[in-house]
C-alpha cells in the first residue's frame, strides 16, 4: 500500500510534466517535483538553474528513495558568491560565512570552520530555542504587568471605601466627595488604559517574533542553506531586541494615594505620583554571598560591606569597585552602620556594640548589652538605634526590644514591648531611623526556625505604636507569607521595603500606607540582596546571579518617594 502511494492510480494518465505530452515517464526531479520524459530530462530541465545539484531519480527507485531520505534534513549544497565554480564545503564561524576550498585557502586557514551541516542542524535548535524564550519572556511580562494592575486595583479599592468613609463622616460635603469618586475612577481607568497598552505592545511583539519564527522555519522547511543561516541570526538579533525590552533599566509607574482631612474636609484630596527607578551602573564585587552579610554607606559616598565572616571592605566607586581598605573583628559581624564622624559601629554574636574608627585603630566595645543580645543597627545625627535578638525569652511581654544610645554608648532610651504590642516574633531584623527621629522596623522569626516570616512596624520617638504592615494581598498569602528582609527610610520620609526571596520592593507612607510595589526584575534585578541609600539620596542594591554565582552591586536613581 505505500509503494502504491508513491505513484498517481492506474486510472490516471502520467504525462511529462515539461512538454505535457509524452507519457512514456522515465524519471523524477525530486527538487522541482516533476515527472520527466527522457527527452525533457535532456534538453530543457538542463537548463534550469543549479539543474546539476537537482536530485533525479529513475521512476523505479522512488519508493526506495524516499525510504531512505524520510526524516533527513540534508540542506543544498550552495554556490560560492566569490568563487562561481566551486560549491561551498565549511561554514566559518569567525566570519559567519559559508566558504568553498579556495576561500578558505586564501583568506580562511586561521580562522575557527565548520561542517555545513552540523552548524545548520545547530542552527535549528537555536531556532526552536529561540521560539521558546519568546513564548517565555511574553508570558513573564504579562505576569508582571497583571500584577502591577492587581495592585493598583487593589489600592484603588481601598481608597474608595476611605472616600466613602469620609463621605458619611461629611454628608454637607458630600458633592465633594462625589467629584473625588469620578476622578479616581478616571484615574483608574488611565491607569488600567496605559496597562493594556503595554499589554498590547508586548503581544504585537511576541506576533512579529512569530511571524519572523514562521519566515525562519518555512525557509528551512526549503532547505536553503543561504538564506536559513541568514535568516536566524536575523531571527537572533530580533529576539535579543525583544529580551532587552523585557528588562529595562528603568521603571516608571503612576501610582494613586489619597490624603484625608477630616478636621478640614475641603483639604481631602486623590493625587497622582509617579515612581522612577533607572539603573545608573552595575559592578561586579569579588564577594562570596551569604545570607547575613550588610552593607552601608559613609559621608564620602564610598560602600562598606561585611563577608558575612569577620572580615569588613571599604569600597570605592569610580569605573569599577575597588577595595581601599579591609577591617577585621573576631568574632563573626551581623550588621555594620557608618557614622558622619567616620566610625563603624557594628552588632556581632557577642552581646556588644563594637566601635571600629575608619583610620585603622584596633576595634573596641563600645557598650555591652548583656543580658540582651543586640542584632540591628541604624546610626543617624550621632545617635544609634539598636534592635534586639529575642528569641531566647519565652515572654516577651515588657521586655527591652530596642534601645536609643548616643555616640559614646550612653542609653538615652529604652523601648520596652508594652503588652507585646511591638514584638510578637523572634528579632528586631533591621531598623530604620526617619529624620523626625521615629522609628520603623522588622519584627521577624529567624529564617531558620520561622522561614523569616514577619511584618512592618512604625513607632514614634517616644514610643507610641502607630501601624503595622503586614504585606500585600496579591503577592503574599498563607502559601507565600511576608518575609520582610529590610527597611530603608528616604529623604521624604516614606519607606522602602525588601523582600526574602522576591525581587520586590514595598513603597510605604509615613502612614503605612502601600504607594506601589516594584518589580525589580522589570529592571535586571531578580536576586536581591542587602541595600542602603547614601549621603546623595542614591540607592544601592546587591544581588546575586545564580547563573554566574556572582554577586553585582547596582546604583539606582528613584524619585516620587
Amino acid at each position: 500500500m505505500a509503494y502504491s502511494a508513491s505513484f498517481p492510480r492506474s486510472q490516471d494518465v502520467l504525462v511529462c510534466g515539461l512538454c505535457e505530452t509524452n507519457t512514456k515517464i522515465k524519471v523524477k526531479c525530486m527538487d522541482c517535483d516533476l515527472y520527466m520524459c527522457l527527452k525533457c530530462t535532456d534538453k530543457v530541465h538542463v537548463k534550469f538553474k543549479n539543474a546539476h545539484l537537482h536530485d533525479i531519480v529513475a521512476l523505479e527507485n522512488i519508493h526506495s528513495h524516499k525510504r531512505k531520505t524520510e526524516g533527513k534534513s540534508e540542506f543544498k549544497p550552495v554556490k560560492c558568491k566569490d568563487h562561481r565554480q566551486q560549491l561551498c564545503c565549511m561554514y566559518c564561524l569567525t566570519c559567519r560565512l559559508l566558504v568553498c576550498t579556495m576561500c578558505i585557502a586564501k583568506t580562511h586557514q586561521q580562522h575557527l570552520l565548520e561542517e555545513i551541516q552540523t552548524i545548520c542542524l545547530q542552527k535549528v535548535g537555536e531556532m526552536k530555542n529561540l521560539k521558546n524564550r519568546a513564548h517565555s519572556t511574553t508570558e513573564k511580562l504579562i505576569e508582571n504587568l497583571h500584577l502591577m494592575a492587581n495592585i493598583e486595583e487593589s489600592k484603588s479599592t481601598e481608597i474608595e471605601q476611605k472616600i466613602l468613609e469620609e463621605d458619611e463622616l461629611a454628608r454637607e460635603l458630600q458633592s465633594r466627595c462625589m467629584r473625588l469618586h469620578k476622578e479616581l475612577k478616571e484615574k483608574t481607568k488611565r491607569h488600567t488604559e496605559i496597562i493594556k497598552e503595554k499589554e498590547s505592545e508586548i503581544l504585537k511583539d511576541e506576533r512579529d517574533i512569530k511571524v519572523a519564527i514562521q519566515q525562519v522555519e518555512n525557509i528551512h522547511n526549503s532547505q536553503n542553506t543561504g538564506l536559513f543561516l541568514e535568516a536566524v541570526n536575523s531571527l537572533q538579533t530580533k529576539m535579543e531586541s525583544f529580551e532587552q525590552s523585557a528588562s529595562q533599566k528603568q521603571f516608571n509607574i503612576n501610582t494613586l494615594q489619597y490624603v484625608p482631612n477630616y478636621e478640614i474636609q475641603s483639604n481631602s484630596k486623590s493625587i497622582e505620583m509617579e515612581i522612577q527607578f533607572e539603573i545608573k551602573a552595575k559592578y561586579k564585587m569579588d564577594m562570596i554571598h551569604e545570607y547575613r552579610y550588610s552593607i552601608t554607606s559613609d559621608k564620602e559616598g564610598n560602600i562598606w560591606i561585611t563577608d558575612g565572616g569577620h572580615k569588613i571592605q571599604q569600597l570605592q566607586v569610580k569605573e569599577s569597585l575597588k577595595t581601599v581598605k579591609t577591617l577585621h573583628l573576631e568574632v563573626d559581624i551581623i550588621q555594620t552602620r557608618c557614622s558622619n564622624m567616620g566610625i563603624l559601629y557594628t552588632t556581632t554574636k557577642s552581646p556588644a556594640i563594637w566601635y571600629l574608627p575608619f583610620n585603622g585603630s584596633r576595634p573596641r566595645t563600645l557598650k555591652d548589652l548583656s543580658p540582651c543580645k543586640p542584632f540591628s543597627l541604624d546610626v543617624s545625627n550621632n545617635e544609634i538605634i539598636v534592635g534586639m535578638d529575642c528569641s531566647s525569652v519565652q515572654d516577651k511581654s515588657d521586655i527591652p526590644f530596642m534601645l536609643r544610645l548616643d555616640a559614646d554608648g550612653d542609653i538615652i532610651q529604652i523601648y520596652e514591648n508594652h503588652e507585646r504590642q511591638f514584638i510578637k516574633n523572634d528579632v528586631v531584623l533591621f531598623c530604620s531611623n526617619t529624620q523626625d527621629g521615629d522609628i520603623c522596623y522588622i519584627d521577624s522569626l529567624f529564617m531558620d526556625s520561622g522561614d523569616g516570616i514577619g511584618d512592618v512596624v512604625f513607632m514614634s520617638q517616644e514610643g507610641s505604636f502607630e501601624w503595622n504592615y503586614e504585606g500585600n494581598l496579591f503577592l503574599n498569602s498563607s502559601d507565600n507569607p511576608f518575609r520582610p528582609a529590610e527597611v530603608l527610610s528616604t529623604v521624604h520620609n516614606n519607606f522602602i521595603v525588601s523582600e526574602h526571596g522576591r525581587p520586590a520592593f514595598h513603597i510605604l507612607t509615613k502612614l503605612g500606607d502601600l504607594l506601589t510595589i516594584v518589580n525589580l526584575s522589570l529592571v535586571g534585578v531578580t536576586s536581591p540582596g542587602p541595600s542602603t541609600i547614601d549621603v546623595n539620596g542614591n540607592l544601592w542594591i546587591s544581588s546575586e546571579d545564580k547563573g554566574m554565582n556572582k554577586i553585582f552591586l547596582s546604583l539606582v536613581d528613584f524619585s516620587g518617594f
